[in-house]
């Protein structure tokens, strides 16, 4: 590695060092600054923790595999670089209107994620490999691996940012057709200058601080359209998730449009017609609320099923 690469790949973690996971749970704000604008979307998992107990990975890690939710396809990345799970800080997963889905692993050296790229570049026209096609290049300096095939029905290209202790890891899936390399070079484009600290960051940070201290955590801008659960006139939404055993509680934090919005997404909580209480596999007891103008907070009681079938409403496959 040339003198100039191993100084802007040691840069990189410098520029945004800051605590993300402490005694008390995740700091998804100091998270979502390494996701550029335009991304609307970011989980964080504490995968050390959910790894490290035969319950979480039976009853969460399991159930995301079999419905192909994004912290999933982390796990199988972390298989893939055979990365222990009992070293990794935590993973992120970012996902953005018009770009690239991008997961983040903090605690994967760069020797090991490095040297297991270039190892990639033999499966291309090995018998019976999906993998067609490799491209180690450069972005300002940074390497970035460019690799894919065909994986049964689908076809796959990722692009691999190894960092000094990250991998950052952009996926596109064509389920016909060929995938948006387009994007997915544009995409990790602007992972690497918001790496660099060149371009604004994804900036919901208040409904992430306020989702601090979670095993789990969740944040995005709300496309109240789109996006489940939801209440009408939501902003932003945001909540930690903390497991004790086979129980769990998650506080929610909204940001509504007007304080109105935000007291008859109160009187729905109360009444027991909020989608945050029940919808799909997901089902929770309210414990307490309490509205401050536009801003609605609330903590529910739930079960590891719903632990899983929240976190495939908010983010799904």
């Amino acid at each position: 590695m040339s003198k100039r690469l191993s100084v802007l790949v040691g840069m990189v973690l410098g520029l945004l060092a800051l605590p993300v996971l402490g005694s008390d749970g995740l700091f998804p704000d100091a998270v979502m600054i390494n996701y550029p604008a335009g991304y609307t979307k970011l989980l964080v998992a504490d995968v050390k923790f959910l790894s490290s107990q035969d319950l979480y990975k039976k009853a969460i890690l399991e159930p995301l595999r079999a419905a192909r939710q994004p912290l999933n396809g982390i796990v199988e990345t972390l298989n893939l670089f055979k990365l222990d799970a009992a070293k990794i800080s935590y993973v992120a997963h970012g996902e953005g209107a018009n770009l690239t889905q991008f997961s983040l692993i903090e605690g994967a050296p760069f020797p090991a994620t490095f040297g297991a790229l270039q190892g990639l570049k033999f499966a291309v026209g090995a018998p019976n490999s999906p993998y067609t096609n490799y491209n180690l290049t450069e972005i300002q300096g940074i390497p970035v691996v460019f690799t894919g095939g065909t994986f049964g029905p689908v076809k796959i290209e990722w692009a691999y940012i190894p960092l000094s202790n990250r991998l950052l890891v952009g996926t596109e899936v064509a389920f016909s057709g060929e995938a948006d390399m387009t994007r997915l070079k544009s995409s990790a484009g602007k992972m690497i200058a918001r790496q660099l600290g060149q371009i604004p960051y994804f900036d919901e940070l208040s409904a992430a601080v306020a989702a601090r201290e979670g095993q789990i955590s969740f944040v995005r801008k709300t496309d109240t359209a789109k996006d489940k659960p939801v209440e009408s006139g939501e902003e932003a939404m945001g909540f930690a998730i903390r497991l004790d055993s086979d129980k769990a509680t998650v506080k929610f934090f909204i940001r509504f449009q007007t304080a109105e919005q935000a007291a008859q997404a109160a009187a729905h909580l109360q009444a027991g017609q909020s989608s945050y209480l029940a919808q799909d596999l997901y089902q929770g007891q309210l414990l307490s609320a309490q509205q401050s103008d536009r801003f609605l907070t609330f903590e529910v009681a739930t079960n590891l099923r719903g632990v899983v079938g929240l976190l495939v409403l908010v983010m799904p496959s």
